[in-house]
């Protein structure tokens, strides 16, 4: 059966961001990954003939996107409204609620929202209205219910009710590590504030593609397209695209429509006993298993000698090796060796334990196929690699639960994302209270300087 009306929604481009006005280096760039990403959703509102693209929020990355930007991302919009395809665009919050001024944005079919507004969209016999409203930076959820009643939605007649917007609504999911916006929040706008008489919301500002469950169970969906491109890596494993409404003779439904993006992956190193050849060696071997085109960011940490790994001209190398690839070294986890200190680095093989008075008279050591040897009580645990290299330590009140935790790539929220797989042993340490466990941990941290135990993770 054949639509009635289709509504292309998308949201958070980002358009100029990674887009310098004069590249220092050739090869290519994530900022026009993110034009690509822009040109593909809008080609798709062209093959699919939509009615309507509704773009909810975030289109440029910045309040005042240079002139390069601009033009990046207002060509295709025009092209696209010259062929008769309106696209209305709410301002997001790096746009700081409002869109920069442009000649080339001024067209019948180009809507800009500026203030809360309610437009009636021609579509035959079917009344189409779509409310929209800029983003409410701070203290959404008071500010919402007024604005959304200055967009006069109650006074236009329609069959089909569709609200644009830019925000958090409670319940919705970003990052890694799932974090759920809480409705407490001054910022979140509480999804019962929606009135059943709208039959969809187009939201924009989370970048994770998600549909929220309606505060009473019942009409309006709530539906996030998410950015069309991986904008960072806390969106390394989520699919990118947009979303088509339409409307047929039995009623409204949506689909999120992928498309292919560069994949993109975080690639732990652990220097700490290393040199300078073994850490080149390593990079060198990430970077020619890299999928084609990918997007990579290698994070060392660990303790190193800061003469030892000066003018690595690192850049230079993965360029060489891997021209089609976006690779990034991040060196913020790492601490340089200190000759003065009496800290050291646990040595390969030894224990991190032995350096405690008294010495333990018992260590529980365990692999991870067998972590039933380790003990379900408190305590304090070491993990290393095939080396015999410390990579990290903690406490937990269960041992073995925590350590399935860790190797269930639990880690995927800590920087060193993907830092369990190199683990190849566990050791443990029973200790009877908490302030024991708190006062071994630390002071063993203090003393190896474990790679994982950055305290940025």
């Amino acid at each position: 059966m054949a639509a009635r009306f289709k509504i292309l929604h998308t949201a958070d481009t980002h358009i100029g961001a990674e887009l310098p006005r004069k590249p220092r280096r050739s090869g290519p760039r994530r900022g026009d990954d993110f034009v690509d990403a822009l040109n593909r959703v809008l080609a798709l509102a062209r093959s699919e003939n939509v009615n309507l693209v509704i773009h909810a929020g975030d289109l440029f990355d910045s309040h005042c996107p240079s002139s390069s930007a601009m033009l990046a991302a207002v060509l295709p919009i025009r092209r696209l409204a010259d062929d008769g395809i309106p696209i209305l665009i709410v301002p997001g919050n790096h746009e700081r609620c409002l869109l920069p001024e442009s000649p080339f944005l001024i067209h019948p079919n180009i809507l800009l929202v500026d203030k809360p507004i309610t437009l009636t969209i021609p579509s035959g016999d079917t009344r189409v209205a779509v409310s929209a409203i800029p983003c409410i930076h701070h203290g959404g959820r008071e500010s919402f219910t007024a604005a959304l009643e200055l967009t006069g939605w109650k006074n236009h007649a329609a069959d089909v009710r569709v609200l644009a917007v830019h925000q958090a609504f409670d319940t919705a999911v970003c990052g890694p590590a799932n974090f759920r916006f809480p409705a407490t929040h001054a910022d979140v706008v509480s999804r019962a504030h929606i009135p059943s008489e709208f039959n969809y919301v187009a939201a924009g500002h989370i970048p994770r593609h998600q549909k929220l469950r309606p505060a009473d169970r019942l009409p309006p969906e709530i539906v996030y397209a998410g950015s069309p491109d991986r904008i960072t890596f806390a969106e390394k494993d989520e699919p990118k695209g947009c979303v088509l409404i339409e409307l047929h003779a039995t009623g409204l439904n949506h689909r999120f429509i992928e498309h292919a993006v560069r994949p993109m992956s975080v690639w732990p190193i652990a220097l700490s006993g290393m040199d300078r050849a073994w850490m080149l060696a390593e990079m060198e071997k990430i970077v020619t298993g890299l999928a084609p085109h990918a997007i990579a960011q290698i994070r060392v940490g660990g303790v190193i000698d800061r003469a030892q790994f000066s003018g690595l001209r690192l850049r230079q190398i993965v360029e060489s090796l891997r021209p089609d690839a976006i690779v990034q070294t991040s060196f913020r986890g790492i601490d340089f060796a200190d000759p003065s200190s009496d800290r050291t680095i646990a040595p390969t093989s030894a224990s991190a334990f032995d350096v405690l008075e008294p010495r333990p008279a018992r260590i529980y050591s365990a692999t991870p196929t067998n972590l039933r040897a380790l003990p379900k009580s408190r305590g304090v645990y070491a993990m290393y690699d095939g080396d015999g290299r410390l990579l990290y330590i903690g406490k937990a009140t269960d041992l073995r639960a925590r350590a399935r935790t860790h190797l269930g790539d639990a880690s995927a929220t800590n920087y060193f994302s993907g830092w369990t797989r190199q683990v190849a042993r566990l050791e443990s340490l029973l200790v009877s209270e908490d302030d024991d466990a708190l006062r071994i941990e630390a002071a063993l941290i203090s003393r190896h300087r474990p790679p994982f135990n950055w305290v940025g993770t």
